[in-house]
């Protein structure tokens, strides 16, 4: 306590935006600056303090960057979805604001496609936080869904953020014969830390037999799309009903799986049915 004391009364002489520090025995004012004004402040030393108008709460300076005296703080988020990537296998590069030395990262990767066995694997999810510093450059891959690039035929696509040759992966979800019982992601970034959630399997294909007086019938019950975590996006699976023994019939086509990340609904035979693309946000 002595330090910040000693470290406000520093703040006598420091004008910034026309504010000052004053007191009086019934309250202690300091710089009153947002985000973006406080990041353009020069000549900072550690010790420094101000209230934060953003995020409500008081920051210091420990000598490289501002930290929150409550705790980790994030005012600010981008989110990275697949409108923004021209061609499939291409990176989004990010670079790290003024002022910040850690970030938040929510990735969702790529659904599984549906198929005759039954829906796709919701895609993973996983979450880090991350040092980082001002200007570097963080790569962005956002994973499609399954069926969405030519050649990704049976699983979602992994989403990622590198920095370096440093990863932060999260696995995509797998079609109904490929469930997502592996590792769900990968993390070898310096400091950081994290963990990843499995998307929901998808549910089996169910046959069932009935005779209404004059023909019997087969019905199929193509599974649904498993969902991703924190979301109930899974695909609907289809259904047929065919006449015995011809098996002429009618159909009920699937449904895709839902952003971010939701497996499709089975249908079939000889068909996949489309996984949801991925998400990633990361927050600052």
């Amino acid at each position: 306590m002595k330090t910040v004391i000693t470290h406000l009364f520093m703040l006598l002489s420091y004008y910034s935006l026309g504010q000052s520090f004053t007191s009086n025995p019934n309250f202690l004012s300091i710089p009153n600056l947002s985000t973006s004004q406080r990041n353009n402040l020069s000549n900072q030393q550690a010790g420094n303090i101000i209230f934060n108008s953003d995020n409500k709460n008081i920051n210091y300076h420990n000598g490289s960057n501002w930290i929150s005296l409550q705790g980790e703080q994030y005012s600010n988020v981008q989110h990275f979805t697949l409108p923004q990537f021209i061609n499939a296998n291409s990176e989004f590069t990010w670079n790290v604001p003024n002022g910040i030395s850690k970030i938040f990262v929510e990735i969702y990767s790529g659904g599984g496609c549906g198929n005759e066995y039954g829906g796709g694997c919701g895609g993973n999810y996983g979450i880090a936080t991350i040092p980082v510093s001002a200007g570097q450059q963080i790569f962005v891959m956002v994973g499609e869904g399954c069926g969405r690039i030519a050649n990704n035929v049976v699983s979602g696509r992994e989403s990622y953020i590198r920095i370096g040759n440093s990863y932060f992966v999260v696995k995509g979800g797998g079609n109904f014969n490929l469930t997502s019982s592996y590792a769900p992601f990968t993390l070898n970034i310096p400091n950081a830390n994290g963990y990843a959630i499995s998307g929901e399997s998808g549910t089996s294909t169910k046959n069932s037999y009935f005779y209404d007086g004059s023909n019997y019938y087969k019905r199929i019950e193509y599974g649904n799309g498993g969902a991703s975590p924190n979301h109930n996006n899974g695909g609907k699976g289809g259904t047929s009903q065919l006449t015995l023994p011809n098996n002429g019939g009618s159909s009920f086509g699937a449904t895709y799986g839902g952003f971010p990340g939701g497996g499709g609904g089975g249908y079939g035979p000889n068909s996949n049915t489309l996984g949801g693309d991925g998400l990633i946000s990361i927050y600052y």
